[in-house]
């Protein structure tokens, strides 16, 4: 069975978890919306694993990066959108470049970027990746406002659950980061 960690549990262990989250190991966590899945991109069987406990199918899923400049350097995306970060947004944003995250858009043109506000996030800028995000609750079912509402198959198969208290059911709000076509509010 998954063990469930603290937030001070995990800042008492925190060069541990910067290294699990460096290693590819998947993570039930908070984020500054809902509770979220996810592990470092640079991990093609994590990846795959959380596409697998969501039972995802080709739906693309989104990353955080670690500050504005990253996504205006590798990203297309308009100013005043960019303006929104770090807060409680997705922006759908264009690739430019030699970025590669296939698995990570699926069949997607466009590219989920999130600079959340909150802790966990914070760690997971400390590790230096890049970090998958998506919602931890099984494809179109209700999100998960606490690790208790997690589906077992969830549970049992991720390496690391952080609590941190029961969360807001609302997830993200999805904004086209050139148009700003709210995609979903």
């Amino acid at each position: 069975m998954t063990k469930v960690f603290t937030k001070e549990e995990v800042f008492a262990k925190k060069e541990f978890f910067i290294q699990q989250i460096q290693q590819g190991k998947t993570f039930f966590y908070p984020t500054d919306t809902v509770y979220g899945l996810g592990c470092s991109v640079t991990h093609t069987a994590s990846i795959k694993k959380i596409f697998s406990l969501k039972q995802r199918g080709k739906n693309a899923v989104s990353i955080i990066v670690p500050n504005k400049e990253w996504i205006t350097t590798h990203c297309r995306c308009e100013e005043k959108y960019l303006a929104l970060l770090p807060g409680p947004y997705t922006l759908l944003v264009e690739p430019k470049g030699s970025l590669d995250l296939v698995l990570v858009q699926q069949e997607s043109p466009l590219l989920g970027v999130r600079i959340p506000k909150n802790w966990f996030c914070d760690l997971v800028r400390e590790a230096g990746c890049l970090f998958v995000t998506t919602s931890a609750n099984l494809s179109g079912k209700p999100t998960v406002a606490y690790y208790e509402q997690l589906d077992k198959s969830i549970y049992d198969g991720v390496d690391f659950i952080i609590d941190d208290g029961v969360k807001d059911s609302k997830a993200s709000t999805v904004i086209h980061g050139i148009t700003g076509e709210i995609i979903r509010s």
